[in-house]
């Protein structure tokens, strides 16, 4: 997930490696390609490759593998803001891995929490809240605290715009723990964004501006100038309330 190139590369090395490689397993090293894909934006390729990949899992009776493309397929129509589409999809690749009994893995977890975004994207709250859920106890009793982080973030997220400030704040600082525990920077910088507008919105200036700060600088690490352009923006908002002006024409 933070290497997409690297990813990339490893799959290709192991297919060139084990050139009889097991339809099982050329499924799953389709799918790591489709996911940086993903990853890079390149959608319609994201989407060939997860249908290669079911191709190579229907072919060799592979369940997990067929569920895991459909859940690709669902986040590439889910990154298209193809909602309804979306949640079919994964759905089906939800109900997939139930079946299969490979819901308790970290690709089966990773699609509730996909299911749950779509969800709340497609106007479905509580359906979102219960997956979300679901995918929380399941990364917590396999220890993936990543996942347990972005379905806390979920939760976190519905709580904010349900007007639970306070529950949201404790469910985002919960989500920023397991990115600090897990070193994930990505969405460790991402959760500070959101909490900075939580305590934006709660008019806790002082502590906004001392979380968007540490985003940015954890930004600036990564070098996504578009991220770093969105902390800049929400930085000079806080010191526009704080009357700031200076420091606001600044960032």
């Amino acid at each position: 997930w933070n290497r997409p190139a690297w990813a990339v590369n490893a799959s290709r090395v192991a297919e060139e490696l084990v050139p009889d490689m097991p339809l099982w397993l050329k499924a799953e090293a389709t799918i790591v390609r489709g996911i940086a894909a993903t990853l890079e934006n390149r959608l319609p390729e994201a989407e060939k490759l997860a249908r290669r990949a079911q191709e190579y899992a229907a072919q060799a009776g592979f369940a997990p593998g067929r569920a895991h493309a459909l859940a690709l397929m669902g986040d590439v129509a889910l990154l298209r803001r193809e909602f309804a589409r979306s949640f079919a999809l994964l759905s089906q690749a939800v109900a997939l891995y139930r079946q299969s009994g490979a819901l308790r893995s970290e690709s089966g977890i990773k699609t509730l929490i996909w299911l749950g975004t779509t969800s709340v994207f497609s106007g479905r709250p509580k359906f979102a809240r219960r997956t979300y859920a679901k995918a929380r106890t399941l990364a917590s009793r396999l220890n993936l605290r990543v996942l347990e982080g972005q379905a806390l973030w979920g939760l976190g997220y519905i709580a904010q715009v349900e007007g639970d400030l306070p529950q949201a704040g404790r469910l985002l600082r919960d989500a920023k723990h397991a990115f600090e525990d897990s070193e994930d920077l990505i969405n460790l910088s991402e959760v500070l964004m959101n909490l900075g507008s939580l305590y934006r919105e709660q008019g806790r200036l002082d502590q906004a501006l001392v979380v968007i700060k540490h985003s940015i600088r954890i930004i600036e690490k990564l070098g996504n100038l578009r991220r770093q352009s969105a902390g800049y923006t929400d930085l000079a908002r806080i010191h526009l309330q704080m009357a700031n002006f200076d420091e606001a024409d600044e960032a």
